[in-house]
């Protein structure tokens, strides 16, 4: 997890962070519901409820920093990698790059297995494939990038919204955020590797 906290699973909500922003306790209770529903509809798992279950394997599937989600989709910037090519090698080379207006959609495909252990053998497994769509918005970033790697936001706001569904269904209801980049976004370890 980053030095910070901010990982997919504090945006979609399943995780609280800092500022106490997640899921409202009856929006966690829907979607537990909702978890519990689609895996009802496999006859092996109906007598038991594995919702919460579920929820706590999903929040764990999206533990992924954003910074790590944010350098995956900036790699494939040319302006960030041209900056970062430049600087790669030379140990006094920094840019300053603005990204005035920014989007990106991200997807996931987390999986959730559910093993029956207390059934007779053989051991009943029921694995359900969810679909999590993450759009980030950036608005007004500018970032230092030093060796191939953002070492550092200046400013800017990143606003996400994050849809979980099965099936095509969605399962919540999409949950927004957003984040000071310069104030809350820590960088782990060197800065988000662009090279």
């Amino acid at each position: 997890m980053a030095d910070n906290g901010i990982t997919l699973s504090v945006l979609a909500g399943l995780d609280v962070d800092a500022k106490k922003s997640g899921l409202a306790k009856e929006d966690r209770d829907k979607l537990v519901a909702k978890l519990s529903e689609e895996a009802h509809k496999f006859a092996v798992l109906k007598p038991y409820d594995v919702g919460p279950r579920m929820l706590e394997l999903l929040t764990d599937a999206l533990r992924k920093p954003v910074a790590e989600a944010l350098g995956e989709i900036w790699k494939q910037r040319k302006e960030l990698r041209e900056a970062a090519a430049k600087g790669k090698d030379k140990p006094n080379v920094k840019a300053d790059v603005d990204l005035v207006e920014h989007s990106a959609t991200w997807t996931l495909k987390p999986s959730i297995t559910v093993k029956v252990t207390s059934a007779p053998p053989p051991v009943p497994t029921v694995t359900l494939v969810l679909d999590v769509e993450v759009k980030f918005a950036l608005h007004g970033v500018r970032m230092v990038i030093d060796r191939a790697h953002i070492t550092k936001f200046v400013s800017g706001k990143l606003k996400s919204t994050v849809e979980i569904r099965y099936k095509d269904f969605p399962l919540a209801a999409t949950f927004e955020k957003e984040l000071d980049l310069a104030g809350e976004l820590v960088l782990p370890g060197g800065g988000i590797d662009l090279s």
